[in-house]
């Protein structure tokens, strides 16, 4: 497992985008691969924005929020833009293109920070604004 957090949350996103996939083929357990890449004591601060808003913790909590995505769309993809590395904390400027169950398209733009212990991830959170997401780490806007 990589210690570089810039690499980690790259797996992420990668693996995220095969778990869509493993579900599209019908497999029990699509979210396996990224599962390991997640800390036991992981919280994830989902956006009000996001149907799946609230804090989740632990491995049961990231069950809830993937289930939560699941549950209203058929498709997501996640498109990093760029990273930007602040110590053991990564932002991540994303493209999110979604499909709901209804086949509506939603395409939205935001911010992800991650913070990396050992090579995994222990909180994520998203911004809508590139300023918040660059002082939630301590980083100023350029």
């Amino acid at each position: 497992m990589s210690r570089d957090p810039v690499e980690t949350v790259q797996r992420v996103y990668e693996l995220a985008g095969e778990s869509w996939r493993r579900r599209a083929a019908g497999e029990r357990d699509p979210m396996a691969p990224v599962r390991e890449l997640w800390h036991p004591e992981l919280v994830i601060e989902e956006m009000p924005e996001f149907p799946d808003s609230g804090t989740y913790h632990g491995y049961e909590g990231l069950a809830r929020w993937w289930s939560a995505w699941f549950d209203v769309y058929d498709e997501v993809r996640i498109e990093p833009r760029e990273y930007i590395r602040a110590g053991d904390r990564v932002v991540a400027d994303v493209d999110h293109l979604l499909r709901s169950k209804a086949g509506i398209d939603l395409t939205y733009h935001g911010m992800h920070v991650w913070t990396v212990r050992d090579g995994r991830i222990v909180h994520v959170c998203g911004f809508r604004a590139r300023a918040d997401a660059l002082a939630a780490v301590g980083v100023a806007e350029s």
